[in-house]
C-alpha cells in the first residue's frame, strides 16, 4: 500500500496504522517543511517494526545538515519507482 500526507495530515494515517488497517505492509511518504513540522517521529520504528509500514519523510525546507530525503512526495516517489525499475 502507498500512502501519502504532508504535515498534520498524518494523524488519520496513525490511527488506520496503529489499528492495523492496512494488511501489513506499506510506504508511507510523508511530506514537511521543516523537523520541527515532524509528527509521531518516534513511533515511526514501531511502524515498521510491528505494522510492516515504512514512512519516508520529505522535507520541502531541510535544516543544511538534515541527511534525509528532501524536496517534495511526489518526486521522491518518483525517484524510488526509477530506482526499483533501474534494479528489476
Amino acid at each position: 500500500v502507498l500512502l501519502f500526507a504532508a504535515g498534520s495530515g498524518i494523524a488519520p494515517l496513525k490511527a488506520a496504522i496503529e489499528g492495523g488497517k492496512l494488511g501489513g505492509s506499506g510506504k508511507l511518504y510523508y511530506g514537511i517543511r521543516n523537523p520541527e513540522e515532524l509528527c509521531f517521529e518516534s513511533s515511526f520504528d514501531e511502524w515498521a517494526s510491528e505494522y510492516g509500514v515504512e514512512v519516508v519523510p520529505v522535507m520541502s525546507q531541510p535544516p543544511k545538515d538534515y541527511k534525509g530525503r528532501t524536496g517534495y512526495v511526489q518526486k521522491a516517489l518518483e525517484e524510488d519507482k526509477s530506482a526499483n525499475a533501474d534494479s528489476g
